[in-house]
């Protein structure tokens, strides 16, 4: 009986540990390793770890929630109009028609740098990395029209 308490104890360290390091923007393979040697103890390492800025910035691109100021390229909301950290005003380009190509290309031009890349086969920008939260509306919003045009 009490190895099997130990065993949950430590299965519920790996995972609080794996859980810290990954909300502070370090890999959970970090929090895996500390909780699972460590136990306890690792818990208390991933918690006074500092926090991977960069990563969390990175992760925040991608996934849409951030772009960067054209300015001063930090991370500002994608609702943003005036950055916080440089006071400039931020150019929000209007949402784009989506263009079909003749090669099978959805062409969408960026909301965040203007560069024109595939929306379909694309979550983000390969340039800026900028995930444009409308993109799932825009996809729906063309498959709806070529629906139409084809019927």
């Amino acid at each position: 009986m009490e190895c099997l308490v130990g065993a949950v104890i430590w299965i519920v360290c790996i995972a609080v540990g794996m859980a810290i390091c990954q909300e502070r923007g370090r890999s959970t393979l970090d929090g895996l390793l500390l909780g699972l040697l460590l136990g306890p103890i690792g818990v208390i390492i991933c918690a006074v770890l500092p926090t991977d800025v960069n990563a969390l910035e990175k992760t925040a691109l991608r996934s849409g929630e951030m772009r960067k100021c054209p300015y001063c390229a930090e991370p500002v909301r994608p609702q943003a109009t005036v950055c916080r950290y440089c006071g400039r005003d931020i150019p929000i380009a209007p949402l784009q028609k989506v263009l079909y190509t003749g090669d099978g290309l959805l062409a969408h031009k960026c909301r965040n740098c203007g560069k024109t890349y595939d929306l379909a086969q694309a979550e983000r920008c390969p340039y800026c990395e900028w995930g444009d939260p409308y993109r799932k509306k825009i996809l729906h919003t063309y498959k709806t029209e070529r629906a139409r045009g084809s019927a």
